[in-house]
C-alpha cells in the first residue's frame, strides 16, 4: 500500500506530511498521522481548516470490479453506493468494500479523540481519498489512528476483521455485537405511536389501539410512545420544558396509563421516545427544566441550549429515572446525529458529541439494563461510542404514504447491516399491515434478525400478516444474524434483490424483485 497526505490550511492551501502506514499482518493495515504546523510565533493565519484538516490519498492497485459505499446523506442516515471509479464516489463514506477479482478490502474509517475520518471522492479513479476534520477551524496540529483496512477473500469477513480489530484495540467503544444479547421482550411483537399519531398521540388513542389488537386477538408486548407525549415550549414546539409527560394527552400520567396497559392488555414493556439533544432543537430557556438542570446544560455557537458533555450523565440519569418510576422499561433515543450539527464550530466538537453519547449510553445500561432503540444515529462518532447498547434503527423512517419509498427503505436496511450487523442488531423500523408495500415489508422484517413491530392506525391492522409470523405462543422465529444482500447482490443488482439471513444455521434467501 502507499500513498501520501496532506494538511489542509485555511485558505486552501496544503502542506504534505507523514502518512504512517503499519501493515499489522497480512490482513490489516493501520494508518495514522502525528503532525503539528510549523510556523512562526506571529504566523496566526497558519491553521488547520475547518471543513477538514487532513486527507490522504490511498493508491488501490490493480482493476476495481465493484464498490460498495455507506453514505452518510444527512447528520443522520446512510445509504448504499454502488461505484468501479473511485473519483465518482459520494462524498461522507462511513464504510466502504472494495472487490478486486477474489480478494475484497474493507475500509473502516474512525471517530477518534478531536476528530472525525470519512472517505470521499478523489482526482483519480484507482486513488482512495480519507479526510480527517475537528469540525473547526484553528487548531494546528493532528494525530493518531485515522482508518483500518482489512483484506479476505469473503466480503463479509473483510468487513468483520476491520470492526474486530479497531474494537480489540480500543479504536471503537461500542462492543462486537457477538458479545452481546438480543433484548428479550423483541422475541415477541410490538407497535409503535408513530404512524398512527404523529405528534398528536394520547392515552386515549393508545387505549383504542391496544382494544383493537385484544379484539383480533394479536398478542403485542411491547410498545413505544414516540415523540409527542413530552411537555414543549409554547415559543418553539421544537424545544422541551419539563422532563415529565403532558398531563392534557395523559391526564393519569404516564404511571397510571402504563400500570392499565399493562394489566388490561397484556403489555409487558413499554419504551418511550425522547431526543439525545432533549428535544429537536434542545432545552427552552424559560422553563423548569432549565432552571433545575442548567448546571448539566451548555449554549451551542447558534443558541441552543443542550446537555454539556460534563453534565450529560446527571441529565439523563433524572430523566430515566423519573421515566423508570413510571413504568418505563426502556427509551428510544432519537436525533443523535444532532450533537456533531449543534457543536460544529467549536474546539471541543467531537469530544461533545462523543461525551453525550457515551452518557446517554451509561444511563440506559444502569437504568434500564441497556434497553435501548438508537436511532437517527449513523454516523461513526456515533455508531463508535455507545460502549453498552445493542440495537441500532438501520434505516431512515418507513414511510406509509410515500408511494415507491420500500425500494429505499429495503436497500438502506440490508446493504447497512453489512457494516452495522458487526456491533449491533439492527431495527429495520415499523410498518403497516395495509399498505401497498405490505407483503414485501413483512417478508423483509420476517428475515431481518431484529425487532418486528408495526404503526396502524386504529382500525387499520391486518391480523393475518402479524398470525403468519409468530407461533402459538406469539413468539417469532428468532434468526442468528442480520438480514444482508447476498453475495451476487454485495456490488449492485438489476431488478431483484436477494437478502439471506440464517436460522439455525441454515441459510434462508427472500427475493425482492423491483
Amino acid at each position: 500500500m502507499t500513498g501520501k497526505i496532506y494538511l489542509n490550511l485555511r485558505n486552501n492551501q496544503q502542506e504534505e506530511t507523514q502518512l504512517n502506514i503499519k501493515c499489522v499482518n497480512d490482513d490489516i493495515t493501520e494508518l495514522s498521522v502525528n503532525a503539528k504546523l510549523d510556523c512562526l510565533p506571529y504566523d496566526f493565519q497558519k491553521v488547520l481548516a475547518s471543513e477538514y484538516c487532513a486527507y490522504a490519498d490511498i493508491s488501490i492497485n490493480g482493476n476495481i470490479d465493484g464498490v460498495l459505499s455507506r453514505v452518510q446523506y444527512n447528520p443522520f442516515w446512510s445509504r448504499p453506493s454502488f461505484e468501479k471509479d473511485l473519483s465518482k464516489l459520494s462524498d461522507n463514506i462511513q464504510n466502504i468494500l472494495i472487490k478486486q477479482g477474489d480478494k475484497y478490502t474493507a475500509v473502516l474509517p474512525l471517530c477518534m479523540h478531536d476528530y472525525n475520518a470519512y472517505i470521499s471522492p478523489s482526482a483519480d479513479k484507482n486513488t482512495l481519498r480519507i479526510k480527517i476534520t475537528k469540525y473547526y477551524e484553528g487548531s494546528k496540529e493532528i494525530s493518531g489512528t485515522f482508518a483500518i483496512f482489512a483484506e479476505d477473500t469473503d466480503p463479509y469477513n473483510a468487513v468483520h476483521k476491520a470492526y474486530e480489530y479497531a474494537v480489540n484495540k480500543g479504536y471503537i467503544l461500542t462492543p462486537l455485537k457477538e458479545n452481546k444479547k438480543f433484548p428479550e421482550i423483541y422475541k415477541g411483537l410490538g407497535w409503535c405511536t408513530w404512524n398512527a399519531f404523529y405528534h398528536d398521540v394520547t392515552e386515549k388513542g393508545i387505549i383504542a389501539k391496544l382494544e383493537e389488537f385484544k379484539n383480533k386477538e394479536i398478542p403485542i408486548k411491547w410498545i413505544i410512545i414516540d415523540d409527542g407525549w413530552s411537555k414543549v415550549s409554547k415559543k418553539d414546539d421544537f424545544k422541551i420544558t419539563s422532563f415529565f409527560e403532558d398531563k392534557t394527552k395523559f391526564p393519569n400520567g404516564l404511571k397510571g396509563f402504563i400500570t392499565y396497559i399493562k394489566e388490561h392488555y397484556g403489555i409487558r414493556q413499554v419504551g418511550i421516545w425522547h431526543s439525545l439533544t432533549g428535544y429537536w432543537y434542545g432545552i427552552e430557556k424559560d422553563s423548569s427544566l432549565y432552571e433545575s438542570q442548567k448546571s448539566n446544560l451548555t449554549k451551542t455557537n447558534s443558541g441552543y441550549i443542550v446537555p454539556s458533555a460534563k453534565g450529560a450523565y446527571e441529565f439523563f440519569d433524572v430523566w430515566h429515572k423519573y421515566l423508570k418510576e413510571q413504568g418505563v422499561d426502556f427509551v428510544k433515543i432519537d436525533t443523535q446525529g444532532n450533537t456533531t450539527e449543534f457543536f460544529k464550530g467549536r474546539c471541543d466538537c467531537v469530544k461533545y458529541a462523543v461525551e453525550i453519547q457515551k452518557a446517554a449510553d451509561r444511563s440506559v445500561v444502569n437504568n434500564f439494563g441497556g434497553n435501548v432503540v438508537n436511532c437517527m444515529g449513523l454516523s461513526n462518532i456515533n455508531i463508535h461510542n455507545r460502549p453498552y447498547t445493542a440495537l441500532i434503527r438501520s434505516s431512515d423512517d418507513f414511510y406509509p404514504d410515500k408511494k415507491g419509498s420500500f425500494r429505499e427503505h429495503l436497500e438502506q436496511n440490508v446493504y447497512n447491516a453489512v457494516f452495522l450487523g458487526n456491533l449491533y442488531y439492527c431495527d429495520f423500523d415499523m410498518w403497516w399491515t395495509n399498505n401497498d408495500s405490505t407483503a414485501d415489508s413483512a417478508a423483509l422484517r420476517a428475515i431481518s434478525g431484529g425487532p418486528v413491530y408495526v404503526s396502524d392506525k386504529i382500525g387499520d391492522t391486518n391480523a393475518e400478516w402479524l398470525k403468519k409470523m409468530i407461533d402459538k405462543n406469539g413468539d417469532l422465529r428468532l434468526y442468528d444474524g442480520v438480514a444482508v444482500p447476498t453475495i451476487d447482490c454485495l456490488f449492485g443488482y438489476d431488478k431483484t434483490l436477494k437478502v439471506q439471513n440464517t436460522i439455525n444455521g441454515k441459510t434462508e434467501i427472500k427475493e425482492f424483485t423491483f
